[in-house]
């Protein structure tokens, strides 16, 4: 039980920010924030879509190293929680990959790039991992 909850206290920082740039995007004015952050609330949905299945991503991730998951009798769940995490970070990542050519990538085209090969490098270890 220590591996999941260390992995849930290293996930605190990025899940506190997702919950509130959600809240963000759905409450602020546009002219309340800068550019930086008006990216995110001129595209709401995509940017919904990102941070929410991000969630669910660093929600179900440190439930597959919770041993008692792993059980002969609760294996079905672990199963179920894998496939939910793999779907998230699929879906995920591909809003993420939709994002940094939609809205202005600081960094430009080297963040682009890095973005894709993170995203695909993730996803061809999750693909191996099922």
């Amino acid at each position: 039980m220590r591996v999941p909850i260390l992995l849930y206290l290293l996930c605190l920082p990025v899940l506190a920010d997702s919950i509130e740039r959600l809240i963000q995007i759905w409450t602020a004015p546009i002219s309340d924030v800068d550019w930086i952050e008006a990216r995110y609330l001129n595209a709401p949905m995509i940017s919904t879509l990102h941070l929410l299945l991000g969630l669910v991503f660093f929600l179900t991730g440190p439930l597959q190293f919770w041993t008692a998951l792993r059980a002969p009798h609760r294996r079905s769940w672990h199963r179920m929680c894998g496939y939910i995490f793999s779907l998230s970070a699929l879906l995920s990542s591909l809003a993420i990959m939709i994002m940094v050519l939609t809205f202005p990538a600081i960094g430009g085209t080297l963040t682009i790039i890095g973005t894709y090969l993170i995203c695909l490098g993730m996803l061809t270890c999750i693909g191996s991992a099922l």
